[in-house]
């Protein structure tokens, strides 16, 4: 039996309980990327919570999903796991000298560090209810309820067009008609955004397995960052743990937002996983990026190749880039906004994915900083000035990386 189908057979066990433990929280994780389940993988290593429940949009796991990452900590994400099972790939431990990580990969292994049941697939939340029952029998205080459950902290890790950050970021959470940005009640001439704001550029992602490549050609492609004035394309090697090998390429292209919308749909491609292709959008690629290519880059060895390879053997997908982290808070009541829904930037800073471990790591050094006895909200006050650093300054970095890529 498969990964995917073991998976998604333990998907309907039952979470341990731990009712003993007066003072164990319940919490639920709205969105099950790696964000999510960072968190809840740190969350349980606190021994904190009776009760962790992720709950994903996608039918099933998502090991065979997404691009990837050229950056990694890998011991950043081996301190969230407490059963000190190193993150392994292709039979040693993983490192950046094997190539570039699969988002699937990495997905799995945080998935591989829950029990059972955790992760609930198939099931989408845009709607929190919120409960202000001071129990002072229980000392849990105020909860929020999803559907009929109730917990004492709800972590909103939804991604970057997060359909339940605005119950963090604006007291009317339920008006659709809300402008995506407010006026900052700090400072009457700034403003601190709600959605997040189209940057001003296209990043084309493709991939295409080595095998595909001729072989008069693979000794010409290498690794690396090439520029040509406000135009830059990536290329790394990737290793998936099943064997494969791939190149993949980033390039970066200044666009109009209204020319977007002919290859790129925010109601369905905004929500993909890390790069993710669907399936009615693989090898869109126009003429004209084949022929931008030969423009900009026809000194880059093998790079005019290697985009033929890809349109005619691999997967090619446009990502319009957003960016979201202006914002004055990264918690209300018992929710809080992390990953993507907190912030969400370029790729070109190479650190977007590695912040949400950040934020992770930032919850759970909370929780084991106040005493047992503590409730919530003071652990959320002391997580928020992280959270809130980290948001802040990854948009900001993000902006200044952006700049270059659409001039003045």
């Amino acid at each position: 039996m498969g990964f995917s189908r073991t998976v998604a057979a333990a998907a309907s066990a039952s979470l341990p309980q731990n009712p003993k433990n007066h003072h164990a929280f319940r919490v639920a994780i709205v969105g099950g990327s790696l964000g999510g389940l960072a968190t809840a993988n740190a969350l349980q290593s606190t021994g904190r919570f009776q009760i962790i429940h992720v709950y994903e949009r996608a039918p099933g796991p998502l090991d065979q999903k997404g691009s990837g990452l050229g950056y990694v900590n890998v011991a950043a994400w081996e301190a969230l796991r407490n059963d000190e099972v190193p993150m392994m790939r292709r039979g040693r431990r993983a490192h950046r000298h094997q190539g570039s990580f699969y988002y699937g990969d990495l997905w799995k292994y945080l998935y591989q560090g829950l029990p059972p049941g955790t992760v609930r697939f198939g099931q989408t939340i845009e709607k929190l209810t919120m409960n202000n029952n001071n129990d002072s029998d229980n000392g849990r205080g105020s909860t929020v309820s999803i559907d009929k459950e109730e917990y004492d902290l709800v972590v909103v890790s939804d991604g970057g067009f997060s359909k339940l950050r605005k119950y963090v970021l604006r007291d009317d959470a339920l008006d659709d008609n809300s402008n995506n940005n407010c006026k900052s009640p700090h400072n009457n001439d700034d403003y601190y955004q709600v959605e997040p704001e189209y940057a001003g550029y296209v990043v084309w992602r493709g991939a295409v397995s080595i095998s595909k490549i001729p072989l008069h050609i693979l000794p010409r492609i290498h690794e690396g960052v090439y520029k040509n004035g406000i135009y830059d394309t990536i290329l790394l090697r990737q290793a998936k743990d099943n064997g494969e090998d791939l190149w993949t390429m980033g390039t970066f292209i200044k666009t109009p937002e209204d020319e977007v919308d002919q290859y790129w749909n925010k109601a369905t491609d905004g929500t993909s996983r890390h790069g993710s292709i669907n399936d009615n959008k693989k090898n869109v690629m126009p003429d004209w990026l084949i022929q931008h290519f030969t423009d900009h880059f026809s000194n880059t060895p093998g790079l005019v190749e290697l985009m033929e390879c890809i349109r005619q053997h691999g997967e090619v997908s446009p990502h319009p880039q957003y960016e979201f982290g202006r914002i004055e808070k990264v918690h209300e009541g018992r929710v809080v906004i992390l990953g993507d829904a907190a912030h969400m930037a370029s790729p070109r800073t190479a650190v977007g994915a590695h912040t949400a471990i950040l934020d992770a790591l930032a919850l759970k050094d909370s929780f084991e900083k106040e005493p047992p006895e503590s409730n919530i909200d003071a652990v959320l006050e002391l997580y928020s000035h992280a959270g809130l650093r980290h948001a802040r300054e990854l948009y900001a970095r993000s902006r200044e990386v952006s700049s270059e890529f659409i001039g003045d």
